[in-house]
């Protein structure tokens, strides 16, 4: 029986042991997939950012061409009343 108590205490040891070690191995899958969304989303929340700016400073490029446009055609609608 001396065999046997040993072979149940050395199995039982092995079944902890594997048990922990998945337990782990899972908690850190989990913990780098989470690192990986939040990369992720960091990414997206900077591309978007640059984006918007991008687009304001088109925009106001838009804004200062139209202007200078218009300026023009106002001069040569004097012009052309006079």
């Amino acid at each position: 029986m001396d065999n046997n108590e040993k072979r149940s205490s050395n199995l039982k040891t092995r079944i902890v042991m594997a048990i922990s070690i998945g337990i782990s191995a899972l908690i850190l899958t989990m913990v780098i997939f989470v690192q990986f969304k939040t990369i992720d989303e960091t990414d997206v929340a900077a591309i978007e950012t640059m984006r918007e700016t991008e687009l304001r400073t088109e925009l106001e490029t838009a804004k200062s061409k139209f202007e200078e446009v218009e300026q023009k055609y106002n001069n040569k609608k004097i012009f052309k009343t006079q």
